[in-house]
């Protein structure tokens, strides 16, 4: 068996997550596990279709083996986004290859800015142009060009490049043998307007769907826009955050520094700046364009603002991820678990009632993907009563 995690989102699946199986498949996988985000992702929204549907979507596309990457690894920053699926994968013992896509496709270079992105002199140097009110991700390519130079540099700048070196500082950190394995990307940039042959970037994909425009099914595989076009019959999609903006800014005007504090990303005073911007803004729009600095991105305000709404505290990503959820597979999947129950570094949840006989941590876990996924279902079309993480099953196929 030779296996090939990936890690993603699917929101939704598209052709150029089709390419990357098929990728995959083309240089000897014979099995593959994907490491997915829940209902919530790492942009600081709802997913488009619940974990579950995408899931399947994945399955039908040629995945084996879907598990879950939990809610506060899922909800969080490139880096604890990379280490939550890293981990998950890493757990399972059976992970040979990483294969994740890649602008630059260079191996060697994306080892070696994983070595500089971690270096004190780094460290000291992205501390110096936070100071100077740049925002993270800014000041860390200032600190990677002042020691590896600008070209270097402009890779941690780009969206694939920066997951991947975030992928294997990962990997360094927890000593795992998987071996990372960067796919040259194809088609249009991250978040990209524009279309390219058959592709087009999901976050155009949902945009369209949002407004009923049923032109991007051109971009995404005929099983995903059958199952799309099934979802949204069943009142289930899109899943848009309008559907839950009264319900976030209710439970935010509730909220005072203190409370903003707890959460994952706030630092610095932010907490008295959300708190104050809170109080006059009238839509979720509003409200991240008050809050946002040069400091500050959308992105992580995005983030901020979602972790607030579903109680998530900094404290709930410390200590790893706690056990292994399987959200679906097919036959070749049930073999990796077979294999998986001798291998596994974590518990292998297929139950929910198997979470009562975990520790204190991964019940929190569990407890706050249940509430997510109650708080979720306020953004669907019809909104559905809470206890859907008790009652959906695994996806088989």
């Amino acid at each position: 068996m030779v296996a090939h995690g990936i890690i993603a989102e699917y929101n939704p699946f598209h052709n150029g997550h089709q390419y990357m199986i098929d990728q995959c498949k083309g240089q000897g996988a014979s099995h593959i596990v994907v490491a997915m985000s829940g209902n919530f992702v790492q942009r600081g929204e709802p997913a488009i279709m619940d974990k579950w549907s995408r899931a399947k979507s994945a399955l039908m596309c040629g995945a084996d083996l879907v598990v879950e990457i939990p809610l506060a690894w899922s909800l969080s920053s490139a880096e604890g986004f990379a280490r939550g699926g890293v981990e998950t994968l890493n757990s399972l013992g059976i992970v040979d290859f990483l294969s994740f896509g890649s602008e630059s496709a260079s191996l060697p270079l994306l080892e070696e800015l994983a070595k500089v992105a971690v270096m004190p002199k780094t460290i000291e140097l992205t501390k110096k142009y936070l100071d100077l009110k740049m925002s993270y991700p800014s000041a860390r390519q200032k600190a990677i060009a002042d020691i590896c130079g600008e070209d270097k540099a402009e890779m941690i700048g780009r969206s694939n490049d920066i997951l991947g070196v975030e992928y294997i500082k990962a990997l360094n950190e927890i000593k795992s043998k998987i071996t990372p394995n960067p796919i040259k990307r194809i088609g249009v940039n991250h978040d990209s307007k524009n279309q390219s042959d058959e592709f087009l970037s999901a976050s155009q994909i949902r945009k369209y769907i949002v407004e009923g425009s049923f032109s991007c099914f051109d971009f995404v595989p005929t099983s995903v826009s059958d199952l799309i076009g099934e979802q949204m019959g069943l009142g289930k999609a899109p899943v848009d955050i309008k559907g839950m903006e009264a319900p976030i800014l209710s439970k935010l005007r509730m909220m005072d520094p203190f409370d903003i504090k707890l959460v994952p990303d706030v630092s610095e005073g932010l907490e008295n700046r959300i708190a104050n911007c809170v109080k006059t803004s009238r839509t979720i729009d509003e409200l991240y364009d008050k809050i946002k600095t040069k400091r500050y991105t959308h992105s992580r305000i995005r983030r901020i603002i979602m972790s607030l709404f579903l109680n998530i505290r900094q404290s709930d990503s410390k200590g790893g991820v706690p056990y292994i959820r399987v959200l679906g597979f097919n036959d070749k999947g049930q073999e990796m678990l077979k294999l998986a129950k001798n291998t596994a570094t974590l518990p292998i949840i297929m139950k929910p009632s198997q979470i009562k006989s975990l520790d204190d941590r991964a019940k929190r876990a569990f407890e706050l993907e249940s509430r997510a996924t109650d708080l979720y279902t306020l953004a669907m079309p019809t909104t559905l009563p809470c206890g859907m993480e008790m009652t959906e099953n695994i996806i088989i196929i």
